[in-house]
């Protein structure tokens, strides 16, 4: 592909406290917009705007919890002669205009420090079609918003002198069923439960 250029502004305010930091920041990302156009080739059909907040907290709160959380709120707008002729929807496809993370781990005292871990992942409406649609009132193809939850544990330990952690977790636990988009009009089936166990060694 082309080199391309990309503008971005973005302002923020970053607070530390104790044990931890807040940072809210605000964006805009302008840059051209790649997708197929009426022959089925990729190329640049116009542009696409990303206008937003984004927000993250991490930190020790108390002497055992520990939250690393994110979250961006945008607008993801394409413009361009193609958008306005109406050969292009407003929306860009596979970007959602919410997407949240939030990663928790509670240390206790059994095994001395097991640890379990939760992830809550969020991802908001996306648009699949490139193009509006008659049949849907002109309307591009959406898929709705989906919520995952991965649930774990964590145990540190040595192994003769190699500092080692183990890992079990079992990852979107409620089995929730949901697309992803891979392409612009291209869908893949989101991995079901599954179960993952890692082992790490710091030598």
């Amino acid at each position: 592909m082309p080199a391309t250029r990309t503008t971005q502004y973005d302002a923020g305010l970053r607070w530390k406290f104790h044990g931890g930091q807040l940072v809210l920041n605000a964006f805009q990302i302008t840059k051209p917009y790649f997708t197929f156009d009426a022959a089925g080739q990729f190329t640049p059909v116009g542009q696409v705007r990303h206008r937003g907040l984004e927000a993250s907290l991490s930190g020790h709160f108390g002497e055992r919890l520990q939250v690393v959380a994110g979250a961006v709120a945008m607008q993801p707008r394409v413009t361009g002669t193609a958008r306005d002729a109406g050969l292009l929807g407003e929306r860009p496809t596979g970007t959602p205009s919410l997407f949240a993370r939030a990663d928790v781990n509670y240390r206790t005292d059994i095994f001395g420090g097991l640890t379990p871990t939760l992830t809550l992942v969020y991802t908001g409406a996306r648009a699949v079609s490139v193009r509006p649609i008659a049949a849907l009132s002109g309307r591009q193809l959406m898929l709705p918003g989906v919520a995952t939850i991965d649930l774990g544990l964590r145990q540190r330990f040595k192994l003769g002198s190699v500092p080692m952690s183990a890992r079990f977790a079992v990852l979107n636990v409620l089995n929730t069923l949901a697309w992803k988009v891979a392409a612009p009009n291209a869908l893949l089936v989101d991995d079901h439960r599954r179960i993952n166990l890692s082992l790490a060694a710091d030598f």
